[in-house]
């Protein structure tokens, strides 16, 4: 096993499609699809979480995934956060990169990127 990682993404098709190529890769995949989501998963997980794959934009919260981000960061080991999203507007990225993000892949991507990163 590679890591455990928290995937935060609204789209069904897109979070299973990276589940699918996250877990082939030989990472253990918790997933969330809206902010309160992710606050559940965080909270009642034990085990930590190596890094995380966070979409800006979660439904109809445009600031969904940013939110997200301090919770992360709170966490022990402080994880590494991918932010992911196809609404890349200066503002946003830069609200995301201050929030701990370390790294920002535009929509669409190849998950062999992600994976990379």
């Amino acid at each position: 096993m590679k890591g455990r990682l928290l995937l935060v993404e609204d789209e069904e098709e897109a979070r299973c499609s990276l589940v699918r190529t996250l877990e082939r890769q030989g990472y253990t995949c918790l997933t969330a699809a809206t902010y309160d989501e992710a606050a559940a998963v965080l909270a009642r997980e034990t085990v930590p979480i190596d890094a995380a794959v966070v979409d800006i934009v979660l439904g109809d919260d445009d600031r969904g995934g940013l939110r997200v981000l301090p919770l992360i960061r709170a966490l022990p080991g402080k994880p590494r956060v991918v932010v992911i999203t196809a609404f890349a507007d200066v503002s946003r990225v830069k609200e995301a990169l201050n929030g701990g993000a370390a790294f920002l892949l535009e929509k669409p991507f190849r998950a062999t990127d992600l994976i990379e990163i």
